[in-house]
């Protein structure tokens, strides 16, 4: 096991992703910065256990949260991670950010905006390829759950606690926080997780 962060600072909402070129991580996660903030930050490392400095990768002095990065899966270089979350811009109004990252773990550029509209934009997503070098943490994983019969049926027994929005009299039941139906979350879900399942139980 590597430690990405043993500090008292609260990491969240963890993501992890390869560059295969370079068979390197980089785990982003969101990082309380002050009471009711939270930053985007980054920590590279490789399979043989050299960890990078933690890098702030948000600039903005609002609360930014629920990141997520892509890696490559491509032998040539250079390759770069991609890493986007979601920035709140002002009441009602979240935005989508983005950055390229080296894979020294410094960003290639200033973060750019990906929507500027007055909207709520929110739980942003990038490709999940994660690279498949030497130590693939996708390979890893595939080698350990192919045949956990007891790991899949917890995965499915978890999957089924997330039942349809769906009201008791002919109605839909909304986030208590937004009053919004949330489609990606609770409609694409079932979905998602029998894919993500029967991948696993593959070996896909």
């Amino acid at each position: 096991a590597v430690a990405i962060d043993v500090t008292t600072a609260k990491w969240s909402r963890c993501r992890i992703a390869n560059l295969a070129a370079y068979d390197t991580f980089l785990v982003v996660a969101s990082k309380q910065v002050a009471a009711g903030i939270d930053a985007i930050v980054s920590r590279t490392y490789t399979p043989g256990g050299a960890v990078g400095a933690t890098v702030q990768l948000s600039t903005g002095a609002t609360n930014q949260t629920a990141p997520d990065v892509g890696g490559d899966p491509s032998g040539a270089t250079p390759t770069y991670f991609a890493v986007v979350w979601e920035e709140e811009a002002g009441l009602g109004d979240r935005d989508i950010r983005c950055v390229q990252v080296q894979v020294t773990g410094a960003p290639r550029s200033s973060p750019i905006t990906v929507t500027t509209a007055i909207t709520d934009d929110h739980s942003p997503r990038i490709s999940r390829t994660n690279g498949r070098g030497g130590s693939s943490l996708q390979d890893w994983l595939l080698a350990r759950t192919a045949d956990n019969a007891l790991f899949l049926r917890h995965m499915a027994a978890n999957a089924l606690r997330g039942g349809p929005p769906l009201g008791r009299i002919r109605d839909f039941t909304v986030d208590r926080r937004t009053g919004r139906l949330d489609l990606k979350r609770d409609g694409s879900r079932p979905f998602v997780d029998a894919g993500r399942i029967y991948a696993l139980a593959l070996g896909v």
